[in-house]
């Protein structure tokens, strides 16, 4: 039975391709927009008008909600009806507006899971979250007590922009990003992050790929050739093969980090994620910054890394 009361597809990037009859971002859309068909008749379907894919799904839905983080509140009024509502931005204040009201929310570079406003990734996000709330019944107090004390750190929000700050080791972060699009949002987001606290050590990268994804090495490496990573070290999905035999991913990737001119003498490949990061604690320096893009071992890394700065901790105290 359909019992949702609100439902959204946050966006459609190049992931699960080749999958289970998923040929083309066409069809990843059609897979996703599955979730609406889960709405009672009065439920609310949230639209992304910033992606092509999501506003081409066809919904009967008489209710919807409507966000952009691109357009102007003059672009995006023709969406309001007396049953629909926008969400939007506005000087970079998040705006939800109805056919009789108009809430102006918090300034969205100040709610912590943006980081300074850095992470313009979240944006989109952020206004699902604050979509999806106020179709729940929230008031827009209550959705703004909650988008503030929503943090970028492990305990709100586990594998996303988990930052640890090491007085050895400098700073590091765990996320799980895994294909090109979720590497290049942090990878930005680093960029801006060591601009903001002038860090001038290396940027380093732990990073691997699934077989159902061999086809975006090659972007991958672009990508990371384009942020100019200093330091690559390969892991592997070693219980995720996905068709491919132990060791078969880390050499293409490897491979195709040299063939695109990556230095080899900045290149490690060290299959275990805990190994890996190991590894990379022992080369770091305080002005570093680390990648650290773990998913099978991630809780191993997490704790990993929480206690050795709580160690730190401990013997500067003694």
């Amino acid at each position: 039975p359909n019992y949702a009361v609100a439902a959204t597809v946050t966006n459609i990037s190049h992931d699960h391709i080749g999958q289970s009859g998923i040929e083309n971002l066409t069809d990843l859309a059609a897979a996703k927009g599955i979730v609406y068909n889960g709405l009672k008749a009065d439920g609310i379907a949230i639209i992304n008008l910033d992606d092509e894919h999501i506003r081409a799904l066809p919904l009967d839905n008489q209710r919807k909600a409507y966000l952009s983080t691109k357009l102007t509140s003059e672009e995006i009024q023709p969406f309001i009806t007396a049953n629909n509502f926008v969400v939007y931005l506005d000087n970079q204040q998040i705006v939800i507006r109805t056919s009789n009201e108009l809430h102006r929310l918090n300034n969205i570079t100040q709610i912590p899971i943006t980081v300074h406003g850095l992470a313009h990734y979240n944006y989109e996000n952020v206004l699902h979250a604050t979509a999806l709330t106020f179709a729940l019944g929230l008031t827009p107090a209550q959705i703004m007590f909650g988008l503030a004390k929503f943090g970028a750190d492990a305990r709100s929000n586990f594998g996303r922009w988990n930052y640890y700050h090491s007085k050895v080791a400098g700073h590091l972060v765990v996320d799980i990003a895994h294909n090109p699009a979720g590497l290049r949002n942090i990878l930005d987001l680093a960029q801006g992050f060591r601009k903001l606290h002038a860090l001038n050590g290396r940027l380093g990268l732990m990073y691997g790929n699934t077989a159902d994804r061999k086809e975006t090495i090659p972007e991958v490496v672009k990508i990371i050739l384009e942020h100019k990573v200093d330091l690559v070290v390969i892991k592997e999905f070693q219980e995720s093969l996905r068709g491919s035999v132990l060791g078969e991913m880390p050499e293409l990737f490897r491979l195709e980090l040299l063939k695109q001119g990556y230095p080899e003498a900045q290149l490690k490949v060290i299959p275990n994620e805990l190994e890996a990061t190991e590894y990379i604690l022992t080369q770091a320096q305080p002005d570093d910054m680390y990648l650290l893009c773990s998913h099978e071992l991630l809780t191993d890394v997490s704790k990993f890394l929480r206690e050795k700065i709580t160690l730190e901790k401990q013997q500067t105290t003694i």
